[in-house]
């Protein structure tokens, strides 16, 4: 809960916070001084039955001609509140201080309210409670009850500001001729006593009243930075990964063998078996980027650092995944799948389906793959391709997703839009390899005449291998569904 001196220390930070507290003490402030005006006007209301109708009629004018508002009046009754409570804090204890500070927050609450007849009436009330509570507060268990008391007050101020009072404004001609035909102003009139007229605004008060200052009003600030979605990196995780520490990998493949073991009569000559050793290598590729920020974005924007790592680790990795699919493997760019990978050549099912689907394309596929002794287990398709396969039905409109998953045995789909719509990549993970041999690594320096313009570069880079053994090939393949599907069709 905060009291009157936490509010005055807010107010002097420099924060939304110390300007939301600052206008607080301003209307304190203010609420002291209007309010002295109350005794006036009570002296005015109060006047005597006894009173000549000459009296009357020339005290009308006068209140009339100086209406007080109900902010007024309110703003005067606040302030003698806390007049009250200023003197009450010297007798308390730590405890009733505190508690004193909470019943203080009620009222602050209460005076949040809008402008209407019932708040006159609501601090009333809080005057002739407070008048009670006074003797209270240095205890806390009373302090408590008086606390309650004010919650329970506070509930009605919420039933009277759910009434009609002050609802619709009117121009003061308006309410001065309306006034003037009252039956209240003319019994007054007749028995010598004064009535006063409330003058209200002049208009409603919309959210268009504040389109000049949005922000200082009210706001919520969403964290982070939003921009437009890309695609997950799927690629890289699926692989067969590692690391190194040379920029040179060497592995030898034994091919084109000929020959070998087989049950021979007795005194035959052995069966012979030959083979040769082919070296291979890969050479390790680097993919880079870089930014150049200000040295005062930096020191403004406490984000800004991490801000530039995560974007450019992000940019980075997202090429990495797509050179590991459509690298070259030439002198810049690593291997990729589709470089490395086969089309489909034909098996044994060919000819023999009868409206063939892509999954018995991928079905085709996968049996090539085991004829070579590979075993897949990932395919990579596009969303099309994988809505169109979800939606395969029987001619009598029943979906048959159970089945064709059935079809592709234990092949997981992963949906990438890096994969064209028509294709697929069927893939044994376990065959092609990725070493990394430098990390992801992310400088801040500076280059040319950066330190004279008080610019920063950023540079995040990072190094690998991507490669498959010769002998592996057959191991990735990639094709187009159609055509696999004209080579199963009957």
């Amino acid at each position: 809960m905060i009291g009157i001196r936490t509010l005055l220390r807010n107010s002097k930070k420099n924060s939304l916070y110390g300007m939301k507290a600052k206008r607080k003490v301003n209307i304190i402030l203010m609420a002291g001084i209007i309010l002295m005006l109350i005794g006036f006007m009570c002296m005015a209301t109060d006047t005597p039955v006894g009173y000549g109708v000459g009296t009357a009629v020339m005290a009308a004018p006068v209140v009339l001609a100086m209406p007080k508002s109900n902010s007024e009046l309110i703003k005067e009754k606040k302030s003698k509140l806390e007049r009250s409570f200023v003197k009450i804090r010297k007798s308390l204890d730590e405890d009733g201080l505190a508690m004193l500070d909470g019943i203080m927050e009620e009222i602050n609450g209460l005076y949040d309210l809008a402008d209407n007849e019932g708040q006159v009436e609501i601090f009333n009330k809080l005057q002739e409670k407070l008048t009670e509570i006074e003797g209270k507060l240095p205890k806390e268990e009373e302090a408590a009850a008086a606390e309650e008391e004010l919650k329970s007050l506070k509930q009605t101020v919420a039933e009277l500001k759910l009434g009609n009072h002050g609802s619709k404004a009117a121009t003061f001609k308006k309410q001065l001729e309306d006034f003037l035909k009252t039956k209240d102003f003319t019994d007054a009139m007749a028995s010598g006593k004064a009535h006063t007229l409330a003058v209200k605004a002049a208009a409603a008060i919309t959210t268009g009243n504040a389109s000049g200052a949005p922000h200082a009003l009210s706001f919520e600030i969403i964290p982070g930075i939003q921009e437009k979605p890309t695609e997950e990196l799927t690629v890289l995780a699926i692989l067969n990964k590692g690391n190194t520490s040379s920029r040179t990998i060497i592995w030898v493949d034994r091919q084109d063998k000929d020959g070998g073991a087989a049950f021979i009569a007795e005194g035959t000559l052995k069966p012979l078996k030959d083979w040769i050793y082919v070296e291979e290598n890969s050479v390790a590729k680097k993919v880079a980027v870089r930014a150049k920020v200000s040295k005062e974005m930096l020191n403004d924007f406490e984000y800004m650092e991490s801000e530039i790592r995560n974007l450019l680790e992000r940019d980075l990795m997202l090429v990495v995944d797509q050179k590991l699919l459509t690298g070259n493997g030439g002198a810049v760019e690593p291997k990729g799948l589709i470089t490395g990978a086969s089309a489909y050549a034909g098996t044994n099912l060919d000819g023999t389906i009868t409206t063939p689907t892509n999954p018995d394309a991928i079905r085709a596929a996968i049996l090539q793959m085991r004829l070579l002794n590979f075993k897949p287990n990932v395919v990579l398709l596009n969303p099309s391709d994988v809505a169109a396969i979800d939606l395969i039905k029987t001619t009598d409109g029943h979906y048959i997703k159970v089945e064709t998953d059935a079809i592709m045995q234990n092949v997981r789909v992963i949906e990438t839009n890096e994969v064209d719509a028509g294709n697929f990549l069927l893939i044994d993970t376990a065959k092609w390899f990725v070493r990394i041999l430098e990390g992801l690594d992310i400088q801040f320096g500076f280059e040319n005449d950066d330190f004279s313009k008080n610019l920063v570069t950023v540079i995040a880079e990072l190094r690998l291998h991507s490669y498959q053994y010769s002998v592996d090939a057959g191991s990735v393949v990639y094709d187009e569904f159609d055509t696999v599907k004209t080579a199963l069709a009957v």
